[in-house]
C-alpha cells in the first residue's frame, strides 16, 4: 500500500504473493482481510487508500473469507459503499468498495480459484485492472455490449462470449461428451481460457480440446452475470408460474428486456441441442438433468445475493431447486425460437442458436465434408446414425462451426510474441500494459469471420447495474 517501501518487490509482485499465500492457506485468508480493514480505516493517504482498495479487490477476486468472517466483511464494504467522509482522501472510495462488495457476493457464492497451478501475472493484472474497468466475466449484459460498440462491434446483437461459447462446446463434440455440463474438466485449462476472453481473444477456445471446459466457461459467466438472464425482482413470479407454461412465456416475453430475451432464447436453442434423447443416451443428462443443472445460471434468488443469509442458505436453496428446475424445463420445452413468436420485438435471426449469418460460407472456403464430423467420433456406428438423424439443425451448426474454425485459427498464429512476459513473476512490469500487449484482440476479432455478419443490435435496454 506505499507505507512502506520495500527495495526488492513491486507492487504487482506483492499482490501476486498475498494471493497466493491466501489460496495456499485458507486459514490464513481472514486474517488478510481483517489486516486490510484495519490499514483502510481512517487512512489519511489517500495513495495508501487506493493502493489497499485495489489490493482488497484482487483478494476477493481469488478467494473468499470464512463464513464467520462475510458478515463482517460485508458490512465494513457497505458502510463504505452508502457513504463518503467528507475527510476522506480518496473521492473514489465509494466506487472501490461496491466492486469489492459484489466480488464479495460473486466469490462466497463461487467459491474460491480452483486448480492445481499458481495464478499467472495476467490473472491478477485482470482482477486488478476490472476494478475501475467491467470484465467480460462478472459484468451486466447491458456493459459487455457497450464495450463491444466500443470497441468497433456494434454490429453484434449479443456478447461475443456466448456466441463462443456455445459455438466451440459444439465444435469440440460436446454432444457426445458423457457428463458435458456436469464434469468442468481441467481446472487450469479453464483458467488460462478464462485470462484469454478476458483479454478479449476470441480464439482463446480454439485452443482448446475438451467441450468440457468450454461449458464449464459458459456456465461460469452466465452464473457471474452482475444480474442473471432472469433479474432477481422476477424469481418469485418465476417460480410461481413454473407449472404454469402460458404465464411463464408472457413474463418472459414482457418482463424482460429485449437484450435478455435474446440471451436466454441463444442460451434455451444451445441447450436443446442436448435434451434430444439420442444425445441424452450419449451425455447421460436428460432434459430434466439440463435444468436442475442450468438453474443456477438463470435464476438467483434475491436471498443468495447477501452473503450474510447467502453463506448458510442451503436449507432455502433445497426448498426452491425443485421449482427453479421446473421453471427453466418448462422453458426448454416451449419457449418459440424468436421473439415475433412469443409477440415481443424484434425476431432474434433464424437459424440455430439465432446465427444465421454463420450459415453463410465464404466461397473461397474449403467444401465442408457432407459425412458430419461426429460420426468419426463415436464407436457405435448405429448410435451415430440416430444422433445425426434427431436434428437436421445440429448437424447444420456443426458445418458452419466447422467452416468458421478455419478463418479465425489464422489470427491465431501471431498472438504469442509476449508469452514469456507472464513466466517471470519478478518482472517489474505495469499491470495494464502487460495485459493489453498480451494479445492484438482488434486485429484477431476483425478477421474472425463467424462474427463478421451478425445482425444489427438491438435498441439499448435499461441499464441493470446493481
Amino acid at each position: 500500500m506505499g507505507d512502506r517501501r520495500m527495495k526488492k518487490l513491486s507492487q504487482p509482485v506483492l499482490a501476486w504473493q498475498m494471493v497466493q499465500l491466501g489460496l495456499q492457506s485458507p486459514g490464513l485468508r481472514d486474517e488478510q482481510f481483517m489486516q486490510l480493514c484495519r490499514q483502510l480505516t481512517n487512512n489519511p493517504n489517500g495513495e495508501s487508500l487506493q493502493l489497499g482498495w485495489e489490493l482488497l479487490a484482487i483478494c476477493l477476486a481469488f478467494f473468499p473469507p470464512s463464513g464467520g468472517f462475510a458478515p463482517y466483511l460485508e458490512g465494513f464494504l457497505l458502510r463504505h459503499c452508502q457513504r463518503l467522509e467528507p475527510t476522506c482522501p480518496f473521492r473514489a472510495q465509494q466506487q472501490y468498495a461496491g466492486v469489492c462488495y459484489q466480488r464479495l457476493r460473486r466469490i462466497l457464492r463461487m467459491g474460491a480459484r480452483k486448480g492445481s497451478q499458481a495464478p499467472s501475472v495476467d490473472e491478477v493484472s485482470i482482477a486488478k485492472k476490472t476494478v475501475v474497468t467491467p470484465g467480460v466475466f462478472g459484468c451486466t449484459l447491458e456493459d459487455l455490449m457497450l464495450q463491444q460498440r466500443q470497441r468497433g462491434f456494434p454490429e453484434l446483437e449479443q456478447p461475443w462470449i456466448l456466441t463462443v461459447l456455445t459455438e466451440d462446446t459444439i465444435r469440440l463434440g460436446g454432444q457426445l461428451t458423457e457428463g458435458i455440463f456436469r464434469n468442468p474438466g481441467d481446472f487450469d485449462a479453464l483458467n488460462v481460457a478464462r485470462t484469454q476472453l478476458e483479454q478479449w481473444d476470441l480464439t482463446a477456445c480454439r485452443r482448446l480440446s475438451d467441450p468440457r471446459v468450454t461449458a464449464s466457461l459458459l456456465i461460469t459467466w452466465l452464473r457471474e452475470l452482475a444480474e442473471p438472464l432472469i433479474p432477481t425482482r422476477l424469481y418469485q413470479r418465476a417460480l410461481d408460474c413454473h407449472d404454469r407454461p402460458d404465464e411463464a412465456l408472457a413474463l418472459v416475453a414482457r418482463q424482460l428486456s429485449p437484450l435478455n430475451q435474446r440471451v436466454l432464447r441463444h442460451v434455451i436453442r444451445f441447450l436443446r441441442l442436448f435434451a434430444e434423447p439420442n444425445v441424452a443416451s450419449v451425455t447421460g443428462i436428460d432434459a430434466g438433468g439440463l435444468a436442475l443443472l442450468m438453474a443456477p445460471c438463470l435464476l438467483r434468488s434475491p436471498e443468495s445475493s447477501s452473503t450474510v443469509s447467502g453463506a448458510n442458505c442451503s436449507d432455502f436453496a433445497m426448498d426452491n431447486a425443485r421449482q427453479e428446475a421446473a421453471f427453466v424445463r418448462l422453458l426448454l420445452l416451449h419457449l418459440p425460437e424468436s421473439a415475433a413468436a412469443m409477440g415481443g420485438g424484434s425476431g432474434g435471426g433464424g437459424g440455430l442458436l439465432g446465427l444465421s449469418s454463420l450459415s453463410v460460407i465464404r466461397d473461397d472456403l474449403p467444401e465442408i465434408d457432407e459425412e458430419p464430423a461426429i460420426n468419426h467420433q463415436h464407436p457405435q456406428q448405429q448410435q451415430q446414425q440416430s444422433i445425426a438423424s434427431s436434428s437436421s439443425l445440429l448437424l447444420n451448426f456443426n458445418a458452419n462451426a466447422a467452416a468458421t474454425s478455419a478463418t479465425v485459427t489464422t489470427a491465431a498464429d501471431d498472438d504469442d510474441e509476449n508469452e514469456d512476459a507472464a513466466d517471470d513473476i519478478n518482472e517489474e512490469a505495469d499491470f495494464v500494459n502487460e495485459a493489453d500487449n498480451k494479445a492484438d484482440w482488434k486485429q484477431k476479432a476483425k478477421n474472425a469471420q463467424s462474427l463478421d455478419s451478425l445482425p444489427p443490435p438491438l435498441a439499448n435496454s435499461e441499464d441493470s447495474c446493481t
